[in-house]
């Protein structure tokens, strides 16, 4: 069977029942779970009177919360033994404007960079000690800041006001929120998208998603970074039907960024975006069901044995083909497919006709271009079927 070259996204290959369909279809897209670490939905709380995850987290360290805590920052900057004094009054005048007392001074024996924490009362004294080089940059025992990045050093020391020596937790369970927090942030990215944003510059997307007014979206200064390298180019997904939390995922991933709830200074909660990194676990493109029958009831139709099969189809018209038999979304990372070199709309793929589940063809044809396929659900329970680059896992030799 020959297909006639038409627009990118516009032909559709459906064969079911013994019929060939030509059509257009919508595709919801997009997915880097491989980037993300694992996660689960946590269970939703019974009722205010659960435990607080970080509370708990609180005493195991000694920390108070924030709340109950007055937090000052002290910043000790050592000084080269000769020059800097410029840089040296450049920087002590930045922090004191970014709310530290800064106190530079040659260096004695026995000096070594870190950070410190003491808590007397209500009252947190967090401690920083840091170098100035000779290039007139700032050197902590963790990172550096050039005098380019003051807003980079600025988020740093807004995590040392609200979290002390700790830092920002990153990584922990519930992104360190209270299980009713989770709760409110869960729900409240739970609306689904009415508009489609394909074709829109990242920007616009962003506006038409339905989020919470009352956790802001923050851009940190490293995604801003990240975007700068990029050339631009508008959102590919389709994302309309799916809720905000797991669109917004989508359509940030496209570009290597991810969002995480963070708590600010001041005690309210915002919605971080920032690089993806294997160390920071960001809000995940849908959330992962436990076995096969469980996703066989959110996603019955991909189940269901038809009859299917076609030649020389493009990968992506299949795909979308498929989406539209199972009346559910089909997400593609496309970013890390393509940094396998897999062009969807140029590869052919082949299946032969006969009786079969959806499921089964899409694992034949994806295979070939050594993709991966897994089904998830938004927000709101709803199932999509998420394909990305398979990853092998590394198997320890027995010795």
């Amino acid at each position: 069977m020959n297909l006639e070259p038409v627009a990118p996204r516009q032909r559709l290959l459906l064969v079911t029942c013994g019929l060939t369909l030509l059509s257009t279809v919508s595709l919801f897209a997009q997915s880097r779970s491989d980037v993300v670490p694992r996660v689960t939905r946590p269970p939703r709380p019974a009722g205010a009177a659960d435990a607080p995850s970080f509370g708990e987290q609180v005493e195991a360290t000694g920390r108070a919360p924030r709340q109950n805590l007055k937090t000052l920052v002290e910043f000790t900057i050592l000084t080269p033994q000769f020059g800097g004094q410029l840089a040296a009054q450049r920087w002590a005048k930045l922090l004191s404007e970014m709310g530290v007392t800064p106190r530079m001074r040659q260096p004695v024996f026995g000096d070594e960079l870190g950070v410190e924490e003491e808590v007397r009362g209500t009252l947190r004294m967090v401690r920083v000690t840091g170098q100035l080089n000779e290039r007139g940059d700032l050197r902590f025992a963790d990172r550096d800041y050039t005098s380019e990045q003051s807003r980079e050093l600025k988020e740093w020391i807004d995590e040392l006001l609200s979290y002390g020596a700790l830092g920002a937790p990153a990584g922990k369970p519930l992104w360190g929120l209270t299980d009713l927090q989770f709760s409110d942030v869960y729900e409240s990215l739970a609306k689904p998208v009415e508009t489609e944003v394909e074709g829109l510059p990242l920007n616009e997307a962003i506006a038409k998603l339905p989020l919470p007014a009352e956790y802001p979206l923050h851009r940190l200064s490293a995604a801003d970074a990240e975007l700068e390298r990029q050339p631009g180019n508008p959102v590919e997904n389709r994302v309309q039907g799916i809720t905000a939390g797991t669109a917004l995922a989508i359509v940030l991933r496209e570009y290597g960024l991810g969002f995480r709830p963070l708590r600010t200074p001041d005690g309210s909660l915002e919605l971080a975006v920032e690089p993806l990194q294997p160390a920071v676990q960001s809000w995940p493109v849908g959330w992962e069901l436990s076995d096969q029958f469980e996703q066989s009831k959110v996603a019955p139709k991909l189940y269901e044995f038809v009859e299917i099969g076609f030649e020389d189809a493009a990968l992506q018209d299949v795909l979308d083909a498929a989406a539209a038999a199972i009346e559910i979304p089909l997400t593609v990372d496309y970013r890390a497919t393509r940094a396998t070199e897999v062009n969807l709309e140029a590869k052919l793929v082949s299946y032969p006709q006969k009786r079969t589940s959806w499921s089964l063809m899409l694992n034949s044809i994806i295979r070939k271009a050594e993709l991966t396929k897994q089904v998830r659900t938004d927000e709101a329970g709803r199932a999509f079927v998420d394909i990305k680059p398979f990853v092998p896992t590394p198997v320890e030799k027995s010795r």
